[in-house]
């Protein structure tokens, strides 16, 4: 006898369903007559998964208990609330001990053995995989195939694929799972053909259209309907209108459809405009902490202009700086808008609050470098009054250094309105050592070993030793700096260096040797972004390995350059003391502020020496900021060497290598040391005319002292003056590793200080190119640009540096 059932009963109570069995029952054996009496046996039926003992314990039948009504239906409710069984039967009869004997019938819900997608030509399997949530071995019903088809049919319409159909059936196999098959007619995708704005008398329809992500399709665009862009397709339209004084502006109505008579989808919004409002009077209230004019001062808009919401946020967000900038950080300001007719008066109330000071400056993620390291960086101290300009200082401040790759500060209120700051660093990977190689123009290509590190042990001292070696080049030095000597704001270092190079044209080997002594300041005025710098250096300068056809040449006066028969080497003793003013935001690739600097370099007299002279480089560099990343930077650059002797004790290696990327002055497009004195058959160019070179001058492709034909010999010499220009667009590709430029020099090197010109006779060019920080090899540069001027010394040349250089 059956007694109760879920199946075609599962809308209805099990009652309801009891009572309708009951009433078609045998005869033969009422159920009534087996009511009262106790369970002696259990028996289960259809039962392959799931164990039995599970099925008894939530059925709540045991044998021994008392049979009744109830027990049928309770069971059934809570197997069912398992999820494991598509139907549920439960039948009692008489049992040979005049007890009763239950039947528990179950029907599994199958088990998911694989999902198969067919059909699927523009969509990936893996994408369509990862919109549903069936797994295999999962227990799967009706109810959620369904789900999982209608699933995969948003998706596709989503995609714009309106016309797609998705079915399914399943196949059974051998151990009783089953396969899924979503049969997928994908059809062809529906492109936006029309879009109509209804309502827009006063705005352009056109315009307002622009506005939106999803476009109508042409030749220019594809027309796919993005459904999630949608909603802010909508706002943007409302945005739209109130930044052209709209304020009442809104969209009633907004439909997407199919649309068969222009086959594709027809997008229909309908707005309401209101009227046009202006900005009229603003009046303040409440604030204590500034000057009327100086909140007019920040206002971004005036009486009479249309009303613009982004003008009215810019104002809202100069006053809560202001106030930040105080310490208010849980202050408001609170804005009353009072239309006249079309014009609107503003009324702004501050409520300035207590300030809130730093309880705690907290540091995390630092594994190496010590906390005092960055600490000493900061202008955040406990017990101060939290300014947001102490904050954006302090960041910048560390990232100067270079330690880091980014830092996360977090602004924690306190209860009692006092602010926690917690300091997040991620650190680069500093120390190294290196093992490679470098390229320049004049050394060509140099194999390099190093070990460096600008964060030794984590105190923020710098060591370095470098090892040198190639067919041109050959150097080695050691450089010891610490910026916070005995903890305070006074930097020392140390420098020993040797260095053998061939100069640019081969004609003979430059040598330097010694060791210079450093100490720097930091100061805190005129801001305490300027820092000054008084450096000694004591080295032996020389030439050695003339080739002969520099000797004969120097003799004639053809090449300007080192006497060949001088006694070298000799003792350069100098003194320089530099001023300088750094303000950017990082030290690599930097999108905002400014250097500048001012170097003034005596030899000879009082500080002893062969030399003598007095050197002076002046040094400028802005940093504009366009959007992000993305910046323009403009360097400038000047130079002079004067002897305080004779011409013949300036030193050859002091004065200025004009041209290419190496060397003192940067003119890309021209051979390195080429944008400099010139001396074309034993005269020197004039420098106040700079004169194409003839046609009949040969001077080959790589820049030497004596290249001639029978017409004449012209030579490149090092400048006692200079001048540059570098104008580049740094463009981010994948910072803060990879960017691209775009520049612009102009430049010059000048025969004496007299003739030196501030912006005239510059040779320039253009070009285009890339840089790549690489760790363990450093920045890697190419650049490709023309030069315009200097006849057969301009044209397109390629610039590439690898390592050193920058």
């Amino acid at each position: 006898m059956i007694l109760s059932t879920t199946k075609n009963c599962r809308g209805g109570t099990a009652a309801i369903c009891l009572f309708a069995i009951l009433w078609n029952a045998s005869a033969a054996a009422s159920p009534l007559d087996l009511y009262g009496k106790r369970i002696t046996e259990l028996a289960y039926e259809g039962a392959r998964t799931v164990d039995t003992s599970l099925i008894r314990r939530v059925s709540g039948i045991d044998v021994g208990s008392v049979f009744n009504a109830a027990v049928p239906q309770e069971a059934i409710r809570h197997l069912y609330a398992l999820s494991l069984f598509e139907d549920i039967i439960i039948q009692a009869e008489p049992a040979s001990d005049r007890g009763v004997r239950v039947i528990i019938q179950v029907l599994e819900y199958p088990r998911l053995s694989e999902i198969v997608f067919q059909g699927n030509h523009k969509l990936h399997t893996d994408d369509l995989r990862d919109k549903i949530i069936l797994v295999p071995n999962q227990i799967v019903s009706r109810d959620q195939i369904k789900q999982a088809q209608q699933t995969i049919l948003e998706h596709y319409k989503e995609k714009g694929f309106f016309g797609a159909t998705v079915e399914y059936h399943t196949e059974l196999r051998a151990d009783s799972a089953i396969d899924i098959i979503l049969v997928i007619d994908e059809s062809r995708k529906v492109k936006i053909k029309k879009v109509t704005i209804l309502g827009a008398k006063k705005l352009d329809a056109g315009k307002v259209r622009g506005k939106m992500s999803n476009k109508q399709d042409n030749w220019i665009r594809s027309g796919n309907y993005k459904p999630d862009e949608f909603p802010e397709d909508l706002e943007k339209i409302v945005t739209y209108y109130k930044k052209e004084g709209y304020l009442d502006a809104a969209v009633l109505h907004d439909t997407v459809f199919y649309n068969e008579s222009i086959g594709g989808l027809e997008i229909r919004i309908t707005v309401h405009e209101g009227k046009k409002y202006y900005f009229g009077d603003v009046t303040f209230s409440g604030y204590t902490l500034f000057t009327e004019d100086a909140l007019r001062r920040n206002v971004t808009f005036a009486p009479g202009e249309v009303w613009s919401d982004r003008s009215f946020d810019k104002t809202m967000e100069a006053f809560y700086a202001m106030l930040h900038e105080e310490g208010r950080l849980y202050s408001h300001v609170l804005d009353t808008q009072s239309p006249r007719d079309s014009v609107v008066d503003i009324h702004f109330k501050f409520v300035e609050n207590e300030p809130a000071r730093i309880r705690y400056v907290n540091i995390i993620g630092n594994g190496k470098t010590k906390d005092k390291v960055i600490r000493r960086e900061m202008s955040l101290y406990p017990g101060d009054v939290y300014r947001r300009s102490n904050l954006e200082r302090s960041m910048r401040d560390l990232m100067v250094l270079n330690y880091f790759e980014n830092l996360v500060p977090d602004i924690r209120p306190l209860p009692n309105g006092d602010v926690d700051i917690v300091l997040e660093v991620m650190e680069k990977s500093t120390g190294q050592i290196s093992l490679g190689g470098g390229y320049s123009g004049q050394d060509k290509f140099v194999g390099t070993a190093g070990f460096s590190v600008p964060n030794f042990l984590g105190n923020g001292q710098t060591v370095s030793i470098n090892v040198e070696r190639g067919g041109r080049r050959s150097s080695f030095d050691i450089s010891l700096t610490e910026p916070w000597f005995r903890d305070t704001r006074t930097s020392v270092g140390i420098d020993f260096f040797s260095l053998s190079r061939r100069s640019f044209d081969g004609s003979y080997n430059e040598d330097r040797s010694g060791l210079g002594l450093r100490v720097g300041r930091r100061l805190r005025w005129p801001d305490r972004y300027t820092s000054v710098f008084l450096r000694g250096r004591i080295q032996d300068l020389g030439y050695s390995d003339f080739e002969d056809r520099y000797d004969s040449l120097w003799q004639i006066g053809a090449v300007g350059g080192p006497d060949p028969g001088g006694d070298w080497p000799q003792r350069l003793s100098a003194l320089s003391v530099t001023i300088q003013r750094d303000s950017r935001d990082r030290a690599q690739f930097a999108t905002k502020g400014s250097t500048v600097s001012a170097t003034f370099e005596y030899a000879g007299d009082a500080v002893g020496g062969y030399w003598h002279y007095h050197k002076e480089i002046f040094t400028a560099t802005k940093y504009l900021p366009i959007y992000k990343e993305l910046a323009l930077v403009f360097k400038a650059k000047w130079g002079f060497i004067t002897p305080t002797v004779t011409a013949d004790l300036v030193p050859f290696l002091e004065q200025f290598q004009v041209g290419g990327t190496n060397g003192d002055g940067m003119v890309r497009g021209y051979d390195d040391g080429t944008v400099g004195s010139r001396i074309i058959t034993g005269k020197r160019d004039p420098v106040t005319s700079f004169p194409d070179i003839p046609r009949g001058y040969d001077v080959g492709s790589t820049p030497g002292p004596g290249n001639h034909n029978s017409s004449g010999i012209i030579s490149y010499d090092r400048s006692e003056s200079m001048t540059i220009y570098n104008l580049e667009l740094q463009i981010p590709i994948a910072p803060p590793q990879i960017y691209g430029i775009l520049f612009a020099d102009a430049g010059r090197g000048f025969d004496g200080t007299k003739k030196w010109q501030f912006s005239r006779g510059l040779w320039r060019s253009m070009g285009l190119g890339g840089r790549m920080v690489v760790p363990g090899v450093g920045t890697i540069g190419f650049d490709m640009a023309y030069g315009f001027d200097g006849g057969l010394a301009g044209g397109w040349r390629p610039h590439f540096q690898i390592g050193r250089g920058f």
